[in-house]
């Protein structure tokens, strides 16, 4: 990590993640997902949940600049180097456009993320081999939080006749025995068990320096569109009650981004325009 001239009002940020992903950074843990599904994970969905994690960490360990006044300073100039399998593709145009939208809606960075490729071994979500696939039974990829909002979206759509694959990142123990203690108690209630794919997702061996962190849905809906991928589901879903989704502001100073995005509708949009140009 390099930080520009201290004296700029602005100040530039760059991060090398090529090697290894930032793994030193983030902890996202690849092998849920190969073991929830019995597969080995394709080059493509490797690339994606490790930028996750790299944005993650830029997002995370950046502290924005004091404001003088409501909406003043919000924005960070960062780049980042990553490290991918796929580099022509990730090199498109059509897709890395895509990327940096997405990213300066969800956060109002400056973002300029290149692509190099990737020099690290192979990470055991992409090289374990498997005898025989488990793939979760399902036809619906859902984003559980443990939240009511998100519980309650997946007792909708199971009432609807949905098979939901209910995926799940945490940051800490105490998070996830509480996603897992609700489906399970979900599954008892109505004699039919959720699948269920908890993934590790937090910072390693380093202090948030930020809070808002306005990536946080980037991270959780490509963990989904990982599993997803993997599984040959076709359809992800989000739940969030309308004003979190829109992000109404709380203070009238709050401005733009200073709001949460990450399950607003126009997130998903891009989101799904992004996972389309992929694959």
């Amino acid at each position: 990590m390099r930080r520009s001239n201290p004296e700029e009002k602005t100040q530039h940020w760059r991060f090398n993640c090529a090697g290894t992903g930032c793994a030193a950074h983030v902890t996202l843990d690849e092998r849920a997902l190969s073991e929830s599904t019995g597969r080995t994970i394709e080059p493509m969905v490797m690339d994606l949940i490790e930028l996750a994690a790299a944005v993650h960490a830029v997002d995370r360990l950046v502290r924005r600049p004091p404001a003088s006044q409501a909406g003043d300073n919000w924005t960070r100039d960062l780049s980042l180097t990553v490290g991918v399998r796929e580099l022509d593709r990730w090199r498109d145009p059509a897709l890395s456009d895509r990327l940096h939208t997405l990213l300066a809606w969800l956060t109002e960075d400056s973002w300029e993320i290149q692509f190099a490729e990737r020099q690290a071994t192979l990470t055991q979500g992409e090289s374990v081999q498997f005898l025989f696939d488990s793939l979760p039974q399902g036809d619906t990829v859902a984003l559980h939080s443990g939240g009511l909002d998100s519980l309650a979206g997946i007792i909708h759509d199971r009432l609807e006749g949905a098979e939901v694959v209910a995926v799940s990142a945490f940051s800490n123990p105490r998070q996830h025995a509480l996603q897992r203690k609700e489906l399970i108690q979900l599954g008892n209630l109505t004699d039919r068990q959720v699948s269920h794919v908890p993934v590790a997702f937090h910072l390693r061996r380093s202090r948030s320096l930020e809070s808002s962190n306005r990536t946080r849905g980037f991270g959780f809906l490509s963990i989904a569109a990982a599993v997803a991928r993997i599984s040959g589901i076709h359809r992800i879903v989000a739940y969030e009650n309308g004003p979190g989704a829109i992000g109404l502001p709380y203070l009238r100073a709050q401005s733009g981004a200073q709001a949460p995005r990450s399950m607003h509708p126009y997130t998903l949009k891009l989101m799904a325009e992004l996972v389309s140009a992929m694959f």
